[in-house]
Parts: structure tokens; sequence; C-alpha cells
């Protein structure tokens, strides 16, 4: 069972993202999605380890694989996302990804 301090660090960082659903109700899909995105990127980058780094952008692969836009790509340290500034969209090798993170939907739950 996790432990109490956990689970209330974590449903607040849920209630964090649900606002922002709901802050963006009624609002254009690019401006919706704009918004949640920058929630998300907030509330999970203050938790992550010193050697990943999270980045929004595209995911390619040596097959000539791409993703498409992504809102949050999870990268390791040996890893690159490459980028002209800081906050801009990144193209990420696949090699060096660790997960992603999509905001789609106000599915969020914490179990």
């Amino acid at each position: 069972m996790a432990h109490p301090r956990l689970r209330s660090f974590f449903s607040g960082a849920v209630d964090n993202l649900r606002s922002a659903y709901r802050q963006t109700e009624g609002s254009s899909a690019s401006t919706a999605g704009s918004l949640r995105e920058a929630r998300l990127r907030r509330v999970f980058e203050c938790t992550l380890p010193a050697n990943t780094s999270l980045h929004c952008g595209d995911i390619i692969d040596p097959f000539q694989n791409d993703s498409g836009q992504l809102d949050g790509i999870l990268i390791h340290s040996f890893g690159n996302a490459l980028a002209v500034d800081r906050g801009e969209p990144a193209l990420a090798l696949a090699e060096a990804v660790i997960a992603v993170i999509e905001s789609k939907s106000l599915a969020l739950r914490l179990d």
C-alpha cells in the first residue's frame, strides 16, 4: 500500500491536471491543448529524476518512423532531444525515450 503522503501528493497533482481541463472547457482544441500541455509539464517537471528531461515534440527512429506531436516525451540523460530553443518542440531519438505522456482526456485515475 502507498504511503499516505505519497497518495496525498499524487492526488493533488491529479487535481491540478483536472483543473486545467475544467479551465479550458469550451476553448478551441489548439488553445485547450496548449494550456493542458503546459500544466502537465509544470506538474511533472518538478518530480522527475535528475537523469531525465521532459520535452514535447516528435519521436523518430532509425526505420523512418515518426510519432507525430506528443505532449510529453521523457528522455534519459544519455539521449538527445534536438531543439533550436529551450521550450520549443523537440525531435527525440527513440533510443533515449523512457516514456510518453499524452493529455487528451480527463480520464485521470489514482489507484
